[in-house]
């Protein structure tokens, strides 16, 4: 997989340095991203919402949730899900992936035909 040949070059012109957009900033984060409402509200019927589920509040939460790396285990194993196993790439190593139980047991390993294979344990 270290060749690069099945990738190809994409001509484009230079980006843009700025934009104008007319709408409302929902939020905004780091490295300059930013969620603006260009509705005018004209398309939908206006519908009350408690606060905590209005889309202002939605959108820092998930910004704040994106910001964090990682997901929970309760969103990975629920209770009576059956799920028995999540996979990571080692972060030091790309050709090696992390296989993780809900009990929480680690195996390092690679995926040959298909299936997972343990390496040895050092």
């Amino acid at each position: 997989m270290s060749s690069n040949s099945s990738l190809k070059k994409i001509e484009t012109r230079k980006p843009a340095k700025s934009a104008t957009v007319r709408g409302t900033a929902m939020a905004v984060f780091s490295g300059g991203m930013a969620l603006i409402d260009t509705s005018e509200g004209k398309s939908a019927a206006i519908k009350r919402v408690k606060r905590d589920e209005q889309t202002s509040s939605l959108i820092k939460k998930v910004g704040a949730a994106l910001e964090r790396p990682g997901v929970s285990r309760k969103t990975v194993f629920p209770p009576g899900s059956n799920t028995s196993f999540v996979y990571a790439v080692d972060p030091n190593d790309p050709t090696i992936l992390i296989r993780r139980t809900a009990q929480g047991k680690r195996e390092r390993g690679r995926l040959i035909h298909g299936h997972f294979e343990p390496l040895p344990a050092k």
